[in-house]
């Protein structure tokens, strides 16, 4: 977290990281486990999750979860570190970007910093952003050479806006279709081999 937000609008070599599913690359995982404990559960897919557990119980148990601070115990992506730091040493600003709503819950902000600290994952900036994230984080960074997401849908809808995002393969997005500017990687690190 070495820079600010708007020191980031004019720089040309901006790349995105999203954190649950990407950076966090057990999530959803994490997320069903800490519902199967709460509720004495085996679920094993969040669709299914969702369509058992009324929608009060999903709200009460995620607001439960954000709060518990159990997100901090949760290991990063295994090439997490490095990918960042090869990406700083290649002139890369380096933003991390999440939902996490730390306006309700403003204790994530610091679980979020200290877990990438803690795990050694730099970045240039932090970007927290609820609602549409990503039209809001490109509308300020108009530079970014590209994305890093798990999310297939939110991957095909940024390559229609013309920016290259690399999907990270999930048991959730691994049969989706997808735009011709999404490129889909089964590990962090594979993104170099479109960079070099």
């Amino acid at each position: 977290m070495d820079s600010n937000f708007w020191d980031l609008k004019n720089k040309e070599k901006i790349c995105i990281f999203d954190i649950d599913g990407v950076l966090l690359s057990n999530y959803p995982q994490c997320w069903i486990d800490f519902v199967n404990s709460r509720l004495n559960t085996n679920f094993d897919d969040l669709h299914i999750m969702k369509n058992h557990v009324t929608f009060e119980k999903y709200r009460q148990l995620k607001e439960e979860y954000r709060v518990s601070g159990i997100k901090a115990t949760f290991a990063p992506d295994k090439y997490a570190s490095m990918v960042m730091k090869k990406l700083k040493q290649l002139g890369y600003m380096r933003v991390v970007m999440t939902a996490r709503p730390v306006d309700k819950y403003p204790q994530l902000y610091n679980l979020t910093t200290d877990w990438l600290r803690k795990n050694k994952i730099g970045c240039d900036c932090i970007y927290f952003g609820e609602k549409n994230k990503h039209a809001k984080i490109l509308s300020e960074l108009p530079h970014t050479k590209f994305i890093v997401e798990d999310n297939s849908y939110s991957a095909n809808q940024i390559s229609k806006w013309g920016y290259t995002v690399f999907l990270l393969t999930n048991k959730y997005n691994a049969t989706q279709k997808l735009e011709k500017n999404v490129i889909r990687i089964n590990k962090l690190n594979e993104l170099f081999e479109y960079l070099i």
